[in-house]
């Protein structure tokens, strides 16, 4: 703003320049004769002085023009570098949301669905790798098994540490026949997690190879790491069966059978989802929102402050704790509520009888089990008044007394 008032103002001067040059060439309304003849002796002495003003405020025009100019080519530079910035950060938040959309119709079973969405989310950002594994998910669950392998390969390669990346790669050299790569897909998978599900592959693959003793190391660390897989034991009794130990392939179907009908497990399957956690679309992390940093949080040493007595004592209020047990003795739950009323008196309810509970009594000096509590209740009478109770802590710990009297009364009879 400032130079572009400069700039006129120096155009306005220039202006003036030149009228006072035209003025000058033109010489007066009223002339004496006798001038004449300086009036064309100073012309071209006027002329030449114009033409040197004109030159002079030219050069100062261009010299207050050229940081002008300098500034707006800089911001016209400027603004294309934020466009493409903000433009990026649209894409990849236009990239997660068709990928989050890709991996909910796949747990859909719409993966004809998923695979466009997936496609889009790579059109959006081209570097979106977690698209690109999704979508070898895809292609993968729709057979398209050369399509898959085209993905699953360049996703491994932009996401080397990714087990889902090497695990769906694996899926796909067992589906197409080549063990070995498989093998060493899933080898892949157990140095980045401790998963059950990469071992019991590998033990398939061994046994398709027929390499048992590996296949059988593998089922075992798969059956270590989860002893409820039920593939890994049906996969294991049979490589045992192969290399001829008849006894060990029963004993491993035998626990094959019990996790399944106990339903403990299950086997795998060849649906989307049923081969593993890993087999399951990758939903990702989002670049875009980002959490708020962490709220400081300071610790300040303070001194320890006694409540001062009370007269009386505050009382703990209803339902503090309860306990079941047998009181007495009939192989039927007794509950025992710790202050079960709003002045702190314990109760003992025999939940399995319509009759009101009776007070728990306390007693004042008692060490043999009979004394602690009253006389056994009769629970078809009506309860006896209540009695002062006992302090909390003080009737926990006859409770346990009792417990273990009552427990080597019946280890001597």
């Amino acid at each position: 703003m400032q130079h572009g008032v400069a700039v006129k103002r120096n155009l306005t001067l220039l202006r003036s320049a030149a009228k006072i040059v035209t003025v000058s060439q033109r010489g007066g309304l009223c002339r004496a004769p006798g001038d004449s003849q300086k009036t064309k002796d100073s012309m071209p002495r006027l002329h030449r002085l114009g033409i040197l003003l004109s030159i002079i405020g030219a050069v100062i025009l261009f010299a207050i023009a050229i940081p002008s100019l300098r500034s707006r080519a800089g911001g016209a530079q400027a603004k294309p570098q934020a466009a493409p910035k903000a433009e990026t950060k649209s894409n990849e938040a236009e990239a997660f949301r068709n990928n989050t959309l890709g991996v909910a119709y796949m747990n859909q079973q719409k993966f004809a669905e998923a695979q466009k969405y997936f496609e889009k989310a790579l059109a959006a950002d081209p570097k979106f790798a977690i698209a690109r594994l999704n979508l070898g998910i895809s292609l993968l669950s729709q057979q398209k098994l050369e399509a898959a392998r085209a993905a699953l390969e360049e996703a491994t390669r932009l996401l080397p540490k990714d087990p889902y990346a090497w695990y769906n790669l694996g899926l796909i050299y067992k589906d197409t026949g080549e063990p070995e790569k498989g093998i060493d897909a899933f080898q892949h998978v157990t140095q980045l997690s401790p998963e059950a599900d990469a071992h019991y592959f590998l033990g398939y693959l061994y046994t398709q190879l027929q390499r048992y003793d590996e296949a059988i190391a593998e089922f075992q660390k798969a059956i270590a790491a989860f002893p409820y897989h039920a593939s890994a034991e049906f996969g294991i009794a049979r490589a045992y069966q192969r290399k001829g130990d008849s006894a060990a392939a029963r004993q491993h179907l035998a626990s094959f059978q019990k996790i399944t009908t106990e339903h403990l497990g299950s086997p795998f399957g060849a649906g989307y989802g049923d081969q593993g956690r890993f087999s399951l679309a990758e939903l990702g992390h989002s670049g875009v929102i980002t959490a708020p940093p962490a709220i400081p949080v300071n610790f300040k040493e303070q001194p320890l402050v006694a409540d001062p007595p009370r007269d009386p004592p505050k009382l703990p209020g209803p339902s503090t704790g309860a306990c079941f047990f047998d009181y007495d003795g009939d192989v039927k739950p007794d509950l025992f509520l710790v202050s079960a009323s709003n002045d702190g008196t314990s109760r003992l309810t025999p939940p399995h009888r319509k009759q009101s509970p009776i007070t728990f009594c306390g007693v004042t000096t008692a060490t043999a089990p009979s004394r602690i509590f009253p006389q056994k209740p009769d629970w078809e009478s009506t309860p006896p008044a209540r009695v002062s109770s006992l302090p909390i802590s003080t009737m926990i710990a006859r409770l346990i007394s009792f417990s273990a009297a009552a427990a080597k009364a019946r280890q001597s009879t």
